[in-house]
């Protein structure tokens, strides 16, 4: 999975899998007072723009950017995390 912060607004998620848009739509969503303004998948990429401009750091929203970008690397750790994780530990593969 691969997340950018693009524009003053924009989220792209590139190469997700559902369950990881559906935690940051429960948690990392609501962290911004604006809200969402629109969200959806085109192809393997999920955009997400929100109201007004979260990622102007000389903005009034800078501690929600920043609580916004830990809790995203968090998931982007976990999510590869996980996806590594039951081929390194499965050995019906053939490999241990």
């Amino acid at each position: 999975m691969l997340v950018s912060f693009n524009n003053l607004n924009e989220l792209k998620i590139e190469n997700y899998r559902t369950p990881a848009i559906q935690e940051l739509g429960a948690h990392v969503w609501k962290i911004l007072p604006s809200g969402v303004e629109s969200e959806g998948p085109d192809g393997r990429t999920y955009y997400v723009r929100f109201r007004n401009s979260p990622w102007d750091l000389s903005g009034p929203y800078v501690k929600e950017c920043v609580g916004i970008r830990r809790c995203v690397r968090r998931l982007t750790h976990a999510e590869h995390t996980s996806s590594l994780s039951p081929s390194l530990h499965s050995s019906s593969d053939g490999y241990v």
